[in-house]
């Protein structure tokens, strides 16, 4: 009897569904961990790349202002921004002011308001103020009449 009992516990062990059912449980024992390892991966990849990407664009800048820089350092700056800010000019420079050019609009109205409002004793009246709809009706049915 206990031989039959054993034989039957050999049987259901060693079965070919019962080895499937075990494997399959050991596959899926040993993939979940190595999945999470694998996602792990690929987010730290995916960050790496990322962070290299931000270097590469440091770097970039990095050397961007390291030319300005040694530019802001040369003779060439020094001597450009003493022309612009102080007026100086090397030996055998002449100095030449470019005025903007006007349309003729603008200039006959710079010379009407240089003409017209700087008289002296001449004070241009502020411009009165304008009455909004409200108000317009206000004084239209009840005839108030408003200091303007």
């Amino acid at each position: 009897m206990r031989q039959r009992k054993k034989n039957y516990v050999n049987k259901i062990i060693f079965n070919q569904v019962t080895m499937a059912i075990i494997g399959f449980c050991v596959i899926v024992a040993v993939s979940i961990p190595l999945a999470r390892n694998v996602s792990k991966q690929y987010k730290i990849n995916r960050e790496v790349h990322e962070l290299q990407g931000e270097i590469a664009a440091l770097e970039a800048k990095n050397d961007k202002l390291g030319d300005l820089i040694d530019y802001l350092d040369s003779n060439h700056f020094i001597d450009e921004q003493a022309r612009i800010n102080l007026g100086l000019r090397s030996e055998g420079e002449e100095l030449v002011i470019i005025k903007e050019k006007q349309s003729k609009e603008t200039a006959i109205n710079d010379k009407i308001e240089k003409s017209v409002y700087n008289i002296q004793g001449f004070d241009h009246e502020p411009q009165k103020k304008i009455k909004n709809n409200p108000q317009r009706w206000l004084e239209y049915f009840l005839k108030v009449k408003k200091d303007k």
